[in-house]
């Protein structure tokens, strides 16, 4: 573990899994509040590329000075690893917090499942796993759980406009070592080429496609009744991932609010200046007030 302060800021790094490479979570929290909730943060980048310190300053300070911490996770990025290894990585996570949050925070801190685009896949996903204790919600940021069809398996207009992959360049990146951390220069390739294609879900599944929407998928998932509260959050004309995805899942889920924005981009709320990232905030911090 090391630490780096800051006057109002600490900030923490821990090592929470090690198999063939080490993950780490990072601590955010403020140093002039008490911890009320942490949010466990899981990045996006198509689960190919992306790191774990890529949430706005905005954002951190935003959410840790109303009394909310923030531990960033690794996972271990597809292709070397498939959807099976990375969504073990995240239950590991969760456990992990469960198990050290007394030491960290002297108390049983509740917690929120926090993730944006493919990090909000996953959280997802886990709101339907088994923990010693559910989260008390999920902030899922243009995240999707792969209930409408096609957007994900055609190749994608916005992609299309890229400058063509090509295979040699994708069997490069992919006889490299596994890693948890993917930078845009490095692995944003493997998502171009994954979207240009249509294979993007070849790139990150090992079994069949029946067991890929079972395990991996809400398309099957009929009972919702338990699930936690969700904050959905998607701009209407995102040109990445489906607004029906959000749109699906308000009306499956139970306990769900949704909010649209307009702008015309994926990872909308990266603008820190704009009105709907603002408003997002504030929505996600009453969101985590009304459900503690």
């Amino acid at each position: 573990m090391h630490s780096v302060n800051s006057n109002k800021m600490s900030l923490e790094t821990f090592c929470y899994k090690k198999t063939n490479i080490e993950l780490y979570a990072t601590l955010y929290r403020s140093k002039q509040k008490t911890t009320r909730a942490t949010l466990l943060y899981f990045h996006g980048g198509g689960l190919l590329f992306g790191k774990r310190t890529d949430l706005p300053e905005y954002h951190i300070n935003k959410f840790c000075n109303a009394g909310y911490s923030i531990l960033a996770f690794d996972y271990s990025l597809a292709p070397i690893n498939k959807l099976s290894h990375i969504m073990a990585d995240v239950s590991d996570a969760i456990n992990w917090y469960l198990d050290n949050r007394s030491n960290i925070f002297y108390s049983k801190c509740p917690y929120f499942l926090f993730g944006r685009s493919a990090g909000a896949y996953l959280c997802l996903i886990a709101g339907n796993m088994n923990f010693p204790e559910v989260p008390n919600g999920i902030l899922s940021y243009y995240g999707y759980t792969f209930v409408h069809d096609s957007w994900y398996t055609q190749p994608n207009s916005y992609y299309m406009k890229f400058p063509t992959i090509d295979i040699e360049t994708i069997n490069k990146i992919c006889k490299g070592d596994e890693s948890a951390e993917g930078s845009l220069d490095t692995r944003y390739s493997l998502y171009v080429y994954a979207r240009q294609t249509g294979k993007w879900l070849s790139m990150l599944i090992d079994n069949s496609i029946e067991d890929f929407y079972t395990s991996f998928s809400f398309k099957k998932t009929k009972d919702f009744t338990n699930f936690p509260p969700v904050l959905l959050a998607h701009s209407f004309h995102d040109p990445d991932v489906s607004f029906s995805e959000s749109q699906i899942l308000s009306s499956l889920l139970p306990n769900s609010n949704l909010f649209v924005s307009s702008i015309k981009a994926h990872d909308f709320d990266k603008d820190t200046s704009c009105e709907d990232t603002l408003s997002l905030i504030e929505e996600s911090l009453n969101f985590i007030k009304v459900n503690l």
